[in-house]
């Protein structure tokens, strides 16, 4: 969550605006818990039982080794935390996460059949979120207000989007 907190008090340091955002830690905002796994470089990743999941076509939600967060301990949380926001909130919210947590929050805004209450190129050709997210990306959301549903309707405007990043040359 550091690298989280380090962008949002960079996006906040930035800010042009003549009041400045509040910043508000929320544990809930975490990366998934991969218990032994957190903080290690790719290698060890690759190394453990979740490359073996991914090479057998599952996805990192099928992964629940002991001694990591299950997928619905975290979709939990997410959840959790994204309808006390819709909840209590007025204006914009700048919330920033990880690329699991952002996955997680659309899965979960699916309606009842499965399908998205809206469109946009992050699926695969079988409908499925793509679960790679890219580094830095913006995903921008608008809560839609005005009906009563457990799962609020959402205009989803950016998602995956790193062309922020467009100017930088690479090595």
């Amino acid at each position: 969550m550091q690298r989280a907190q380090q962008t949002a008090q960079c996006i906040i340091d930035s800010s042009k605006e003549e009041k400045r955002p509040a910043f508000i830690l929320d544990p809930r905002l975490r990366e998934r818990n991969f218990g032994e796994l957190d903080g290690k470089p790719a290698a060890v990743w690759l190394e453990s039982g979740i490359a073996w999941s991914l090479v057998e076509g599952k996805s990192v939600i099928q992964y629940n080794p002991p001694g990591v967060e299950t997928y619905e301990e975290f979709e939990s949380r997410v959840s959790s935390f994204f309808r006390e926001i819709d909840e209590t909130s007025g204006g914009n919210i700048l919330i920033v996460t990880h690329g699991l947590w952002i996955m997680t929050l659309l899965e979960y805004l699916r309606t009842e059949n499965g399908n998205f209450r809206f469109s946009f190129d992050g699926l695969d050709q079988n409908g499925e979120l793509r679960s790679a997210m890219k580094n830095t990306a913006v995903t921008k959301m608008r809560v839609l207000r005005g009906e009563s549903c457990a799962v609020p309707n959402i205009e989803l405007i950016i998602h995956n989007d790193d062309s922020h990043l467009s100017h930088i040359t690479k090595y």
